[in-house]
This record gives structure tokens, C-alpha cells and sequence, in this order.
């Protein structure tokens, strides 16, 4: 699936613990510790919800429930390099995900992509408004702190969680 056939499909979904929103960039570059937290936090959160499967933060959407999520588009732009080094400069354990920018119906967007891995994800140091060794989750549309029987759920419910690896065989009529 092409990155425009995804925003097309996740513009239609409602937020939860897939998938939020922001109609504006995440202040980044030249920001306060404050206003980088908070993307933090929701990085946080996402990565270490209850999901099936990938879940994304899509900047320049405006929530529009029930209809489409509406595109704003973001003005400021920002480097995934600075963003993976902002992130897993601060995470425990190592955090896999990305950011990429595309301009969708003539607007630039970005996109967080978070696939599913091993949890739960916290902050040894405290920074900005996210506190230190507190798990973030999200339930429904909004951010919590996780209970302890959640965060004990995750570790059993992801135990069996590794890398992906796929091999391939193949055979030929004469089993060759």
C-alpha cells in the first residue's frame, strides 16, 4: 500500500489507540523541554498501547469525527534524524519507528509511523512534563498512566515478541 492509500484509509478512522491526530507540527526546533515532551508523551503512549497493529501520529490532520479527519497541512519542517536521536536518546528500551513528511492534496504532511514491539516503553530521566520510569498508554482519544497490572499484561502479553524473520523456499516440479 502506497503511503497516499494509507492517508486515505487512516484520514476515515477515528482517534484511538492506533491513531492520533495534530493539526500542527510538533513544536521541535528551538523548543522548550515542555514542548518537546509532548511529543514525546504521544510517541510514548502509542508505542505502548493496546493494538493489532501499527499505529501512527498524523501531523496536519484536524479531527472531524464522524467525518474525515480534514488537511491543514503543517508549515515547520523536521529532520527523522533529529527526531530518532531526540527519542532514543531518552526512551528505555530502544524505541523503533519513523518519521517522514509527504505532501498529501497539495499540503505537507508527516507522518509517525510506530510498529508493534516489546513493551512497555518509559523514561529513565524525568523530562519536560513526562515523569521518569511511568509507563503513557492510550485509552480511546487521550493519554494515561498505565496501572501496574497493565504494564505487568504487557511484558506476559509481548514475552513471545521478537524481530520478524521470513525465509523463502523454493521448490521446482523435480524438487529441486
Amino acid at each position: 500500500m502506497s503511503m497516499i492509500e494509507l492517508l486515505n484509509t487512516l484520514r476515515y478512522k477515528s482517534e484511538g489507540p492506533d491513531i492520533d491526530f495534530k493539526s500542527a507540527q510538533y513544536r521541535f526546533n528551538g523548543a522548550t523541554e515542555l514542548d518537546k515532551s509532548e511529543m514525546l508523551k504521544d510517541i510514548l503512549a502509542i508505542a505502548n498501547s493496546w493494538r493489532d497493529s501499527t499505529g501512527y501520529i498524523l501531523l496536519g490532520f484536524k479531527d472531524q469525527r464522524p467525518h474525515p479527519a480534514e488537511v491543514v497541512g503543517i508549515r515547520d519542517n523536521i529532520d527523522d534524524a533529529q527526531i530518532q536521536q531526540f527519542v532514543n536518546g531518552k526512551v528505555k528500551p530502544k524505541l523503533t519507528f519513523r518519521y517522514e513528511e509527504h505532501l498529501y492534496e497539495g499540503k505537507t504532511v508527516g507522518v509517525i509511523t510506530i510498529p508493534m514491539q516489546k513493551r512497555p516503553f518509559y523514561l529513565a530521566n524525568a523530562y519536560g512534563k513526562i515523569k521518569s520510569n511511568v509507563v503513557y498508554v492510550r485509552r480511546g482519544s487521550s493519554t494515561d498512566e498505565a496501572e501496574p497490572t497493565e504494564i505487568a499484561a504487557m511484558v506476559n502479553d509481548d514475552s513471545g515478541r521478537g524481530d520478524i524473520r521470513l525465509g523463502l523456499s523454493l521448490i521446482a516440479p523435480n524438487n529441486e
